[in-house]
């Protein structure tokens, strides 16, 4: 499968572990804004130049790059809407992934996440994180996203309280 086919773009807003292949392309969201100051503070100039020197940028062709701060991870799927051109297109956060291994069912924490330490080879296989599984699973499927999760699982109410009580984290 080439990047043509399918082409799964990994939303970041600040330097991390790369998650990058045939299949895989990091995007820096809001890089037209990402010199301000926002909600998690302000990035140094060095953070800035190195999501410059090895992500796109979601700030190019047709794009709303400067409404970042308003629609975060959005931008990215904006772009991709607009600049993609892949039969299959796909969206995950730089610190959370899919897992493309269908036979496991890992342990989750309350947030309905499989806790991982490090990025790395290991973690690549262990998920199937690799363009051969990826291919596999979206052959089979229309659509390949993440199961439900309940916030009452977190200890909340409702989804109203559950996003009321992160803004005062």
């Amino acid at each position: 499968m080439n990047n043509k086919q399918c082409e799964i773009f990994l939303a970041y807003h600040r330097p991390s572990e790369i998650l990058k292949d045939e299949v895989f392309t990091p995007i820096h969201v809001g890089r037209e804004v990402s010199f301000k100051k926002n909600k998690d503070g302000q990035l140094s100039e060095e953070s800035v130049n190195w999501l410059k020197k090895n992500l796109i940028g979601d700030n190019t062709g047709d794009n709303i790059s400067c409404k970042n701060p308003y629609y975060c991870e959005l931008t990215a799927q904006y772009w991709a809407w607009k600049n993609c051109n892949a039969d299959y297109i796909g969206f995950m956060h730089y610190r959370r992934h899919l897992s493309f291994d269908d036979t496991v069912a890992y342990k989750e924490n309350i947030y309905g996440l499989v806790d991982s330490a490090i990025l790395n080879a290991d973690y690549v296989n262990k998920f199937k994180l690799d363009s051969e599984h990826i291919s596999k699973m979206v052959s089979q499927y229309d659509i390949v996203t993440v199961k439900p999760w309940n916030v009452t699982q977190a200890g909340s109410k409702n989804n109203y309280d559950h996003y009321l009580s992160l803004i005062h984290i």
